[in-house]
C-alpha cells in the first residue's frame, strides 16, 4: 500500500482483529438478518473437499431473492 498510496496508514493487526473485523461482522449480520426476514425461501449449496494432507473443508452458501 505504501507504493500505491504513501499517505495511507494501514491499521495495526490488533486494531484490525479486535475492532474493525468484529464491527464489520456485526454490521453484515444485522443486514443479513433483516434481508432474510423478507424472504420466503433460501437455496443452500454445500461443497466439501480435502487438501493434499487430507484436511477436510466445507463451504456452505445460501442464495435468496429479495424482490
Amino acid at each position: 500500500m505504501q507504493m500505491t498510496e504513501p499517505r495511507y496508514t494501514m491499521p495495526s493487526r490488533k486494531h484490525l482483529t479486535i475492532t474493525l473485523i468484529p464491527n464489520k461482522v456485526k454490521e453484515v449480520d444485522s443486514i443479513l438478518r433483516a434481508q432474510l426476514k423478507n424472504t420466503s425461501s433460501v437455496c443452500i449449496t454445500v461443497d466439501m473437499w480435502s487438501n493434499q494432507q487430507m484436511k477436510g473443508f466445507i463451504g456452505i452458501t445460501g442464495h435468496y431473492i429479495l424482490n
